[in-house]
C-alpha cells in the first residue's frame, strides 16, 4: 500500500507545480503583452496579427505618442494583417517609401522596387519589423502630421493623419476607424 500512497503523492505534487507553472506563465504573458485584451483570440489571421503586434503597438504609443488603435489598425489594413508582399519579405506593414528624409534619400540598399496602386514604388525594407514600426512612427513626427497629435481620441488622431495627406484612398481613415470598431481597439 505504501508504493501506491508514495506514487499518489508525488503525482499530487506534480501536478501542483505544473498549475503553479502554468499559473506564473500566464501572469508574464498578461505583463509582458500589457494587459492584452482578451478578445484578441488568435483564432484567425486577424487575431494572430493582432496578438503578434499588440506589444509593439503599445510600445510605439509610448515612445512616439501614438494612439496604439492607429498604429495596429494601420499596420493591418496596410499589410492585409501581414500577408503582404511588402510585409513578409521586407518587414514593412505601413507601406514606408522611400523619400527624401531630413534633404537626403534613403540609401539604395534599404529600398525595394515594388507595385502600389499600379505604380511602381520605391518601398524601404527592413530588417525587422520593429524598424518598420520606428520608420512609421518617424514618419508620423513631420510637422505636417502636428494636429494629429492634439487629437482627443484615435479615431481623431487617424482622421487628422489622413487630413495630412498620409495617404491617397479617400475613404482611408474611415478603414482605419471601422477596424479599430470592429476589434474594440
Amino acid at each position: 500500500m505504501k508504493p501506491i500512497y508514495t506514487y499518489f503523492m508525488i503525482v499530487m505534487i506534480a501536478l501542483a507545480l505544473v498549475a503553479k507553472f502554468r499559473a506564473i506563465s500566464i501572469k508574464k504573458q498578461n505583463v509582458e503583452l500589457g494587459n492584452f485584451p482578451i478578445h484578441f483570440v488568435p483564432d484567425n489571421k486577424q487575431g494572430k496579427f493582432l496578438h503578434r503586434f499588440f506589444r509593439l503597438a503599445k510600445e510605439i504609443e509610448t515612445e512616439y505618442n501614438i494612439p496604439f488603435q492607429v498604429s495596429i489598425a494601420q499596420s493591418g489594413l496596410e499589410s492585409f494583417w501581414g500577408e503582404s508582399p511588402l510585409a513578409k519579405k521586407y518587414n514593412n506593414y505601413f507601406g514606408v517609401k522611400c523619400r527624401k528624409h531630413r534633404g537626403r534619400h534613403a540609401p539604395t540598399n534599404c529600398c525595394v522596387n515594388v507595385p502600389d496602386d499600379s505604380v511602381k514604388d520605391r518601398f524601404r525594407r527592413f530588417e525587422y519589423p520593429y524598424e518598420g514600426w520606428r520608420a512609421y512612427a518617424q514618419v508620423l513626427q513631420n510637422e505636417r502630421y502636428c494636429k494629429a497629435f492634439q487629437a482627443d481620441t484615435p479615431e481623431q488622431f487617424i482622421r487628422e493623419v489622413h487630413k495630412a495627406y498620409y495617404a491617397s484612398d479617400p475613404r482611408y481613415s474611415e478603414k482605419v476607424i471601422k477596424i479599430i470598431n470592429e476589434y474594440k481597439l
